[in-house]
């Protein structure tokens, strides 16, 4: 789960442990994450395109068309899916009310398509109804202009939706001041915004444990320029140097958002920053547990959240949760979250950090003293007891106004549209309607019609046997669900993916991924020693964002001859 489905996760939580109906719809989850469902909360599972090709429900040719339109396309359908199970679930039992995140515009067809109330035909949009509320978070354009990741008509795309979800809401919330106010500078966001703090749940309390002496630095997030990874690489070489009795270590899984617009890995580009006696000092850990997060925090003097920007912050909640004072940039959301229980430095000064790391770690006291603060805040100002009472105080206030008959047409709000999304939205239009008429762009290619394109060379270049190409995608993620949903586009031509790799441990349980085998990369070497996979043509790595990462996991494949390819060239690499 990431940010919003940790938000989700906890403030469904919350109202099911006060006593509240609590419905949570998702597309299909893991076994592992199913199992971490609240008591009381009600989890509706959606399967998405590529699911409902195998179950018969859905034509491959629709399915493989609509990814055509772009990324924001293919999440615009997939938001469609949940919301019309909000619907269904909503005629047999009517709901109160529906929160959605901006972010990927999940609520925007319940909004434009609204669920009729009492006396209301159809739904129309004017007065009663369900009210369906956004919660705002920092959005594409954010995590662009953070990432250094170029404009795109595909990220304008998703700009327009989220801002579309915004405008059109029953009422607007979020979880700090500060998303707002940074939110404000790229989109117009209309009228007013609650800020309701999300709900954290604290474990069983063993009362306030002093951090360790001598205890690490501790990171916990992605490693991504817009949480502060690079900032954080720069900031080490200044403190290592004068703290060289300092273990820092990183917990999160690597980003190919290293600097340059490489795609690389920022994991590397970090190591490439330091001098050798710097390295030895940092530990990369990888995604953790929860448990070595509980774990980590225990033996930890303090924590680092050195964002660029943050809406909220989990991480924080933890960290204050466990006593620990946070080194956090000052004017992000994750600011308000710390309040007084820690050190703030000037947002992206790199030298600042290095200085608020170094002041921190030689005052002893002042590790105890912010430890202690940060315990009791968790407890008091984020506890479930002061965060709740308000969201629910809004929710009750927006059924209202809907009651009162209130709610504006969506079209009318819609006037202020800014106009300059129009050509994203052409664009996706443009490239839907090809995709409906059979056509592969492969100026503009989906990640289906890149494999297309892989799985025809590798015909062409004389590669496999008769028939079609036979492959195995690396990596079972979020990227292969939108891929496996254009398959249509190469089984009809006689291609197949038979199968996948994963390490990940919720498959070592099912072993399946859709209709289709899932192994580790362990179990596919042993096979292709024992010469069981001789059919295979290739395996394609099936990622748009840890590429890199993948294709060095893939070293002892390539070195057994396994042909690997990659589905997005980088710097002139296949």
């Amino acid at each position: 789960m990431g940010g919003v489905g940790t938000y989700t996760y906890e403030c469904a939580r919350a109202l099911a442990l006060a006593g509240h109906e609590t419905h949570v719809f998702t597309l299909t989850l893991p076994a592992d994450i199913r199992a971490q469902t609240p008591a009381g909360v009600v989890v509706h599972e959606v399967s998405d395109l590529a699911q409902r090709v195998d179950d018969g429900h859905l034509p491959g040719a629709l399915a493989a068309a609509v990814p055509a339109g772009g990324e924001g396309v293919y999440r615009l359908a997939l938001a469609w899916l949940l919301c019309e199970a909000v619907r269904a679930e909503h005629q047999l039992r009517p709901l109160d009310i529906v929160e959605a995140p901006d972010y990927e515009a999940l609520g925007l067809p319940l909004l434009l398509n609204p669920v009729g109330g009492p006396g209301v035909a159809g739904g129309g949009g004017i007065g009663g109804g369900l009210p369906v509320v956004t919660q705002i978070h920092l959005g594409t354009a954010i995590w662009r202009e953070c990432n250094a990741v170029p404009t795109t008509p595909e990220s304008r795309l998703f700009e327009a939706l989220e801002l579309a979800a915004i405008t059109v809401a029953d009422g607007l919330c979020s979880p700090t001041k500060q998303v707002v106010t940074d939110l404000r500078r790229h989109v117009p966001i209309p009228g007013d915004v609650a800020a309701l703090p999300l709900p954290f749940q604290m474990e069983e309390d063993a009362g306030f444990q002093e951090p360790p002496a001598g205890g690490s630095i501790v990171y916990i997030g992605r490693l991504e320029r817009i949480k502060g990874a690079e900032l954080l690489a720069q900031a080490l070489v200044h403190f290592s140097e004068r703290c060289p009795e300092v273990r820092v270590k990183l917990a999160g899984p690597d980003t190919a958002t290293a600097p340059g617009g490489s795609m690389g890995s920022m994991a590397e580009w970090m190591r490439q920053q330091w001098p050798p006696q710097i390295a030895q000092q940092v530990e990369f850990l990888g995604e953790v547990t929860q448990a070595q997060i509980k774990q980590l925090l225990a033996d930890a003097a303090f924590c680092v959240v050195p964002s660029l920007y943050d809406s909220y912050s989990f991480v924080c909640c933890a960290a204050l949760a466990a006593g620990r004072a946070v080194v956090v940039s000052d004017g992000i959301g994750a600011t308000e979250v710390v309040g007084d229980a820690g050190v703030t430095f000037e947002r992206g000064n790199a030298a600042a950090l290095a200085q608020a790391l170094e002041n921190l770690w030689r005052d002893r006291p002042r590790q105890v003293a912010l430890g202690q603060r940060a315990y009791q805040r968790a407890r008091t100002s984020l506890s479930y007891e002061v965060t709740l009472p308000a969201r629910l105080t809004f929710y009750q206030e927006i059924i209202a106004k809907m009651q009162r008959g209130e709610r504006r047409p969506w079209w009318e709000k819609l006037t202020t549209f800014p106009a300059g999304y129009g050509a994203a939205l052409i664009g996706s239009l443009v490239g839907l309607t090809g995709g409906l008429c059979g056509i592969v762009n492969q100026e503009r290619p989906t990640p289906g019609g890149r494999l297309l394109k892989l799985l025809d060379e590798l015909v062409q270049d004389g590669r496999v046997g008769g028939g079609g190409a036979k492959v195995y995608l690396y990596g079972a993620g979020r990227h292969t669900a939108r891929l496996l949903a254009q398959k249509y586009l190469w089984e009809q031509r006689g291609h197949a993916v038979v199968g996948l790799i994963d390490d990940h441990p919720r498959f070592k349980e099912s072993g399946r991924y859709g209709d289709l085998p899932v192994v580790s990369r362990e179990v596919f070497e042993q096979r292709i020693r024992a010469g069981d996979l001789r059919d295979v043509g290739a395996v394609v790595l099936s990622t748009d964002t840890f590429q890199e990462q993948f294709w060095e996991q893939t070293t002892g494949l390539r070195e057994l001859g396994v042909r690997v390819l990659r589905l997005y060239e980088v710097s002139g690499k296949r």
